[in-house]
C-alpha cells in the first residue's frame, strides 16, 4: 500500500530545496514558488540551504558583485521560458533638452536642436580613459558613443615632437620617447577648449594601443598625452569625449565637473548608464559542481563572470554582454565549463581560461565549447582576445568567434587543443597579429590547432595579418585540417612562422590566400640572442630538460638542432599565388598541390573524393562551428 503521507512529505522537502528569486519578490519572504525573495544578494546568502535556485524572468539589478563561496552541488538557473538579466547598470530619466546658451554654443549646430542633458549629481562618473571604472551608456542594450572625431577609424598625427629622438626600428617606424605630436586636421583647433578631451590611439606600433588623457596646443599645433610614452611619426588616433564633436545620434559627452552627461538620442526607449564597478558580477569562488543556466549579465563597469579555483563549475546558455572590460575568467580549478553561451561586446577579453600547472603537467581539463563570442576588445584594442588560455590541458571546440580589432585566440599552455571552431572577421584595425598569436615562449607544447575554419582575415598596415601566427620562436604546434579561406595580408600568408621550428603544417585547404604559408626566419644568430634572453625562462622555471617534459615532448631533444626548420606537407592549394613567402628555401615540404577553383566550392573541396587523389586527409567542414545553442536557436 502506498503512503500518501510520504509521497507528499518528499514533495514538500524537493520544493523546500530550491529557492524561488523574482523582481516582484521581497527579500524577507519565504523564498517558496508563491512567495519568492527579490535579489541575488540574498538568494547567495540562503544558497547553502538549498539546491537549485529559480530565478523568474525580469530585470535584477546589482549594485555590487555577487560572491558565491565553498558551494558544493547548487544549480542557478532561469525559470523555463523565462530570461532573467542581472544588470549593472541604472536607467537614466528626466532628460531635459539643453538650454545653456554656453553649451550649445560649443556643439555643431546640426546637434542643437535635439541635445538633451541628464544632471547626475551624486553618480559616480568614472575616468573615461580608465578600463574598470569608465561608464557607458546604452539606449535599448545598444552602446552609445562618447563624442569622437573622426567618426569612426582614425585620423593621422604628424611629426612626433619629444626630444629624444627613436631612430627607424626595423620596419622604418621613428619618432620621440616623450608622448608629443604635431596634429594636422585644424578641426583639432577646437579640442583645445575642451575640458577633459580624451585620445586613443596606436602611438608607436599597430599592435600596441591605449588610451590618454590630451592637451591640446593650438600655438604649436601639438598634443601632449598625460604620460610620456613613444609616439611615432604619421601614428593613428582619434579623439573623444569632447563636446565640440558631438554631432551624430547615439553620441555622448561626460562633463565630470558638473555632473552631467549630454546625448544626441538615437531611437529607442529607455536608457541605462553602467554603474557597477565590481570586479565581477558573480564571482564562484572554491566551488564545487555549481551550474550557472540561462541567466544573463550586463552592463557593468567590470568584468561578467569569475571562476576561481573550485571544481567541476559549469556556465550553461547564459549571456554575457555589455562588459567594460571582460566576459568569462577562469581562473584555477578543474574541469569547468563554458557551454552555449554568447559573449559579447566587451571591452576587453571574451573568455579566459587559466588552469593546471604547466611545470608539473598537471590537465586542468577545462573547456570551452559551442559559444558565440563577438565584437571584443571593444576598448583596449590588442592583445584581448575573444577566447584565451594558459595553463596544461584546454579544450576549445565549436565555437565562433568574429567581429574584433585584433586576434581572436591567444591559446598559450600545453597540450592545448582548439578544434571545430569557426574565425571570421578579426585582425580588422591592428598590425602584425594573427587571428591565433602565440609569441616568444618555445616551452608551450602539444598545441594542436585542428579542424578549424579561418574566412576572410586579412588587414594589417606594415606587416601584415595571418589566421594563424606563430612569433619568436614559437616551436612545435600541429596545424592539421583546418580551412583557410581568404586569409592573409601584406606580408603575411594564412599561416606566418616568426623563428619558430619544428611546427607541422598538415592536411589544409588553403583557399584564395596569397600564400599558404610565409616565413621571417631568425637564422643563427638571432635564434641563439633570443634564446639565451629566455634561458631562465625555459630550465629554471619551466624545466623542459626535466625528464617528464622530455617523455611528453621527446622533440624537446632537438630544440636548436633545426633552426626555422617546420614541416609543410599534404596541403591543398586552390587559387593562391604561392606555397611559400620568404621561406629561405629550408623548410621540409611534401606533396603540397596548387590548383585553380574551376567553380568548386570550398564544401566540395574538403570532401574526400577530391582529397583522397590528391593523398589528402579529409576535411570534416561540415562539424566545424556551433553544435548547439539555445540562444541562437541551434539545436
Amino acid at each position: 500500500m502506498i503512503d500518501i503521507s510520504l509521497i507528499l512529505a518528499a514533495a514538500l522537502s524537493l520544493q523546500a530545496r530550491t529557492l524561488y528569486v523574482s523582481p516582484s519578490g521581497d527579500d524577507a519572504a519565504s523564498g517558496t514558488s508563491d512567495c519568492p525573495i527579490a535579489t541575488f544578494k540574498e538568494a547567495a546568502r540562503r544558497a547553502p540551504d538549498v539546491d537549485t535556485i529559480m530565478f523568474r524572468g525580469g530585470t535584477y539589478i546589482l549594485d555590487e558583485g555577487v560572491i558565491l563561496e565553498e558551494l558544493d552541488g547548487k544549480v542557478l538557473m532561469a525559470s523555463p521560458g523565462e530570461t532573467p538579466v542581472f544588470r549593472g547598470s541604472v536607467t537614466i530619466d528626466g532628460w531635459k533638452k539643453v538650454r545653456d546658451r554656453k553649451v550649445l554654443a560649443r556643439v555643431p549646430q546640426s546637434a542643437r536642436k535635439n541635445l538633451v542633458e541628464a544632471d547626475l549629481k551624486g553618480v559616480a562618473l568614472g575616468d573615461p580613459v580608465k578600463q574598470g571604472t569608465r561608464p557607458e551608456l546604452y539606449c535599448d542594450g545598444a552602446l552609445q558613443t562618447l563624442s569622437r572625431w573622426p567618426d569612426s577609424g582614425f585620423t593621422k598625427g604628424g611629426h612626433a615632437l619629444g626630444e629624444t629622438v627613436i631612430p627607424p626600428v626595423e620596419n622604418g617606424n621613428s619618432g620621440a620617447r616623450e608622448g608629443i605630436f604635431e596634429y594636422l586636421d585644424s578641426r583639432i583647433d577646437r579640442w583645445s577648449e575642451e575640458a577633459e578631451p580624451c585620445v586613443a590611439g596606436y602611438w608607436f606600433w599597430d599592435w600596441d594601443d591605449d588610451h590618454r588623457h590630451a592637451t591640446v596646443s593650438v600655438e604649436n599645433r601639438s598634443i601632449t598625452l598625460d604620460k610620456d610614452r613613444p609616439c611615432r611619426h604619421g601614428n593613428r588616433f582619434y579623439g573623444y569625449n569632447l563636446l565640440c564633436e558631438l554631432d551624430t545620434p547615439g553620441e555622448w559627452y561626460i562633463d565630470r565637473a558638473a555632473a552631467k552627461i549630454y546625448w544626441l538620442p538615437s531611437k529607442g526607449a529607455e536608457t541605462t548608464l553602467s554603474m557597477l564597478q565590481s570586479r565581477f558580477m558573480v564571482e564562484m569562488r572554491d566551488c564545487k559542481g555549481v551550474t550557472l543556466h540561462g541567466l544573463c549579465f550586463a552592463e557593468t563597469r567590470g568584468s561578467g563572470i569569475s571562476i576561481k579555483g573550485g571544481a567541476d563549475c559549469e556556465v550553461i546558455d547564459c549571456i554575457v554582454e555589455n562588459t567594460g572590460v571582460h566576459g568569462i575568467i577562469i581562473d584555477g580549478g578543474v574541469r569547468h565549463r563554458v557551454d552555449g553561451c554568447v559573449v559579447r561586446h566587451t571591452g576587453g577579453m571574451g573568455i579566459h581560461a587559466q588552469g593546471g600547472d604547466r611545470k608539473a603537467l598537471q590537465r586542468c581539463d577545462i573547456e570551452v565549447c559551442n559559444t558565440l563570442v563577438e565584437d571584443f576588445a571593444r576598448f583596449k584594442r590588442t592583445y584581448c582576445e575573444g577566447i584565451g588560455t594558459d595553463g596544461c590541458g584546454i579544450h576549445v571546440h565549436h565555437n565562433e568567434l568574429r567581429t574584433s580589432p585584433s586576434s581572436a585566440f591567444a591559446l598559450g599552455g600545453n597540450d592545448i587543443v582548439a578544434e571545430f571552431n569557426h574565425i571570421h572577421n578579426v585582425c580588422q584595425e591592428s598590425d602584425d597579429q594573427g587571428g591565433f598569436d602565440l609569441y616568444l615562449d618555445p616551452s608551450m607544447r602539444g598545441i594542436v590547432m585542428r579542424y578549424n575554419r579561418w574566412s576572410d582575415i586579412t588587414g594589417g598596415t606594415r606587416y601584415g595579418v595571418a589566421a594563424i601566427r606563430l612569433d619568436d620562436l614559437i616551436t612545435g604546434v600541429t596545424i592539421t585540417g583546418n580551412v583557410f579561406e581568404r586569409c592573409g595580408a601584406v606580408e603575411f600568408g594564412a599561416i606566418q612562422v616568426h623563428g619558430g621550428s619544428e611546427n607541422v603544417i598538415e592536411d589544409n585547404l588553403f583557399y584564395h590566400c596569397p600564400e599558404a604559408v610565409s616565413f621571417t626566419t631568425y637564422g643563427d644568430s638571432l635564434w641563439h640572442v633570443t634564446h639565451d634572453s629566455i634561458s631562465k625562462m625555459l630550465y629554471e622555471e619551466i624545466g623542459i630538460q626535466r625528464p617528464e617534459y622530455l617523455l611528453r615532448y621527446p622533440e624537446i631533444r632537438e630544440f636548436g638542432h633545426n633552426i626555422d626548420v617546420n614541416i609543410i606537407r599534404n596541403n591543398l592549394l586552390v587559387g593562391c599565388d604561392s606555397l611559400f613567402f620568404r621561406d629561405g628555401g629550408i623548410q621540409i615540404e611534401s606533396n603540397n598541390r596548387l590548383m585553380e577553383d574551376d567553380g568548386r566550392s570550398v564544401g566540395e573541396l574538403c570532401k574526400g573524393e577530391t582529397l583522397h587523389p590528391l593523398g589528402i586527409r579529409t576535411i570534416p567542414l561540415g562539424e566545424m562551428g556551433i553544435k548547439r545553442n539555445r540562444i541562437l536557436g541551434i539545436e
